[in-house]
Formats: structure tokens, sequence, C-alpha cells
């Protein structure tokens, strides 16, 4: 038996502002889509999940983060604020990437296999898959659409917000996609650490931003200027 059974679960690394509590049979929930402004809105929807389940900080184990793929710095919000949530409580911060947590949510709806996609708002998506037990069965990585349709299972069922844009973008004209798992359900995830642990290397203590690819910079547009020197 772990010791995982009152759990804070924060996310903002993908399309929305998501927070999590279950303690027992308790179980509250806040998340809603937002492009941007989960920097303002997480820790207020920390405070109302934990005050919902009627929970105290001091009763907390573990807090629980994404730790991406997902938007560069929108990621690091979550991670940020369960680093602070961990120290003041001298609790541990436990990590999931955002690939495992949509398969988690996937396989204990449906119980099948699944190939989560994910936007990047770029050219190429985020990939990883999954087998029916929510177990990664290959590693995650970022792919341009036109390599993804030649790595992919042919029985691959696809979720994640990346999906349909992968579809039409590649004139894949099958394949099953199962909407609505665009968001995490945060407190299945947190559920599964209270049942599991960190056992399947599911879930990851002191975890590390997951990017799959470097930031975009752009070069200024204009020339330095050069001081010669006398």
């Amino acid at each position: 038996m772990n010791g995982f059974k009152n759990i804070l679960a924060l996310d903002t690394a993908l399309g929305g502002c998501n927070a999590a509590v279950v303690a027992g049979e308790r179980e509250a929930v806040r998340c809603e889509a937002m492009v941007r402004g989960q920097a303002e809105h997480l820790v207020p929807f920390a405070q109302e999940v934990m005050a919902e389940a009627g929970l105290s900080y001091a009763a907390l184990d573990a807090v629980l983060c994404t730790v991406g793929p997902g938007a560069f710095t929108g990621l690091r919000i979550a991670m940020s604020a369960a680093q602070v949530f961990g120290l003041s409580l001298d609790i541990p911060v436990i990590g999931v990437t955002t690939l495992q947590a949509l398969a988690l949510n996937y396989v204990a709806e449906h119980g099948k296999a699944c190939s989560v996609i994910l936007e990047t708002k770029r050219s190429d998506f985020y990939v990883q898959d999954f087998d029916a037990a929510g177990q990664a069965i290959s590693e995650a990585r970022a792919m341009v659409g036109s390599d993804l349709v030649k790595a992919l299972h042919e029985d691959s069922v696809f979720i994640g917000d990346g999906a349909q844009r992968f579809l039409f973008e590649n004139n894949v004209l099958r394949r099953d996609v199962n909407e609505g798992f665009d968001l995490i359900d945060l407190a299945m995830v947190a559920r599964t650490l209270c049942d599991h642990g960190l056992e399947g290397q599911i879930f990851k203590c002191d975890p590390q931003p997951v990017y799959l690819r470097d930031a975009d910079v752009s070069q200024p547009k204009k020339e330095a200027r050069r001081l010669r020197g006398s």
C-alpha cells in the first residue's frame, strides 16, 4: 500500500487550466478551457477544490502535476505551483506526462489501445502509443504528419487535441478518432496514483519538464549596430 491518499493535482500544459483533489471518497475538480491566463487562475482553482473537498493543506500526501509535452511555457505554470506546494508542505511532487495522462483516461473508459496525438501549434505533432493497459509501447516524440502516417499502428484509435488536424492535413480517411480527450481528467489520474503509487513507471518523483523539441526562437530583423574602438 502506498502513502498517497490525499492528492492535489494540477495541469496547465494543454489548452486549459485544471485542478483536482482526491481524498478517499471525496473528489473535487475545476477545469476550464483557456488559451491564456492559467497563471492567474491556477492557484484560485486549487483553493476552490481544496475547499470543496473539505481538505486542509496539511492533510495532503502529495502534489501531482503534468510535465508536458504541451505549451512550452504553460506547462511550467503547474509545475512551478506544484513545487511551491511541495516545498511549503514538505510533501512529494509527482509528475505524469500529458500523453500518459490522456492514455490513462481513455483506457479507463474504453479498455483499448490508443495513440495520443497532441497539438504543437506548428507543423508537427506530439505523439505516443499505448496498449490496452495504459502502458507506453513507443517513445514520446515530435513528428511531422507525413512521417506520423507511416509510423502509427494500423489499428490505432486516435485521441488528443491534435488528432483532427493530423487527419485533415494528411488525408487520412480511416482511423477511429475518439473525441472528448482534449483536456485531462485529473481526478481519474490522481486516483490511479492513489491505487498504484509509483509502480509501473507511470508517475515520477521530482519531475522535470518534457518538451520533445527546442523552443522556437526568432532572430532580430535588424542587425545589431557595431561600435568600432578608437
